[in-house]
């Protein structure tokens, strides 16, 4: 298993990823239209850190478990699948977990309509994809868990993509904060589409 991936990422992937590193910044929200990028993005973020940072909590979630089923679950395992490296994890298809048994990181795919799923567990990293879908004291749960301790100088961050459809949504409160940093992207960012 490579020690690093290479990732083709777009611009969108690297100011995530810079966002990820600032230790001044907890939220990074990614703000933009449809296929601007921002849903590959993350999953090339995520699994980077699944592969190569040491004893990760990272907790993936879309509001119902049909969505996350369907879309985000399935992208990161075809993505994993494309860089050759599936078959060296271990995937736990009943806890809906993904594990990587030589840096002890796993990925936890849950939904807010499986609540027990939240109410013990502590995250180094959460992404709550289609964000504008969960409510605002859904964030507050998950932001609350977001206190695992870890090894290295890496912070706890939660990231949280949407299309911005509604733009009195409650994450726009979020993007004030001093602690959030906001991506904002369109179609134009995404160099791969045709």
């Amino acid at each position: 298993m490579p020690a690093t991936i290479d990732i083709q990422g777009t611009g969108i992937f690297w100011r995530t990823a810079k966002a990820k590193a600032d230790p001044e910044t907890r939220i990074i929200i990614n703000r933009g239209g449809t296929r601007s990028g921002k849903t590959f993005s993350l999953i090339q973020l995520f699994c980077n850190i699944l592969l190569t940072e040491r004893g990760k909590r990272c907790l993936i979630s879309r509001k119902t478990t049909p969505a996350l089923k369907m879309s985000v679950m399935q992208d990161v395992i075809d993505y994993l699948l494309q860089l050759g490296v599936y078959t060296e994890l271990t995937h736990n298809k009943t806890d809906k977990t993904i594990t990587n048994p030589k840096t002890g990181s796993v990925i936890v795919f849950a939904a807010v309509d499986d609540p027990h799923k939240f109410q013990g567990p502590e995250w180094n990293y959460v992404w709550l994809n289609e964000a504008d879908a969960f409510t605002l004291a859904d964030f507050r749960q998950i932001n609350l868990r977001l206190t695992r301790l870890t090894s290295d100088s890496n912070g706890n961050k939660i990231f949280l993509d949407f299309n911005p459809s509604d733009f009195y949504t409650w994450i726009r409160d979020l993007e004030e904060r001093r602690d959030s940093e906001t991506i904002v992207s369109t179609y134009q960012d995404n160099p791969f589409l045709s």
